[in-house]
């Protein structure tokens, strides 16, 4: 895995546990490392294949869609 997948692996786990805390996109996107909450949907969805909104609906049981696991793994 090269260094900038990873980076951007461990970006976004550590983006889901700030998400599981309530805390803002704006806010996540910030503290994960990203200029700002465009970047950080776009690359949040490329990776998960849901937006942050999405994921936090599905943690809720709101949506459908099953929600993101927190375990970090080591595909992709």
């Amino acid at each position: 895995m090269s260094f900038p997948h990873w980076r951007t692996q461990l970006r976004l786990h550590h983006s889901l546990r700030l998400i599981a805390e309530g805390k803002s996109v704006t806010t996540t996107a910030t503290a994960s490392g990203y200029s700002g909450p465009s970047a950080f949907i776009q690359a949040f969805r490329a990776y998960f294949g849901m937006t942050p909104g999405e994921n936090c609906r599905s943690r809720q049981g709101l949506d459908t869609r099953s929600s993101v696991d927190l375990r970090i793994t080591r595909s992709r």
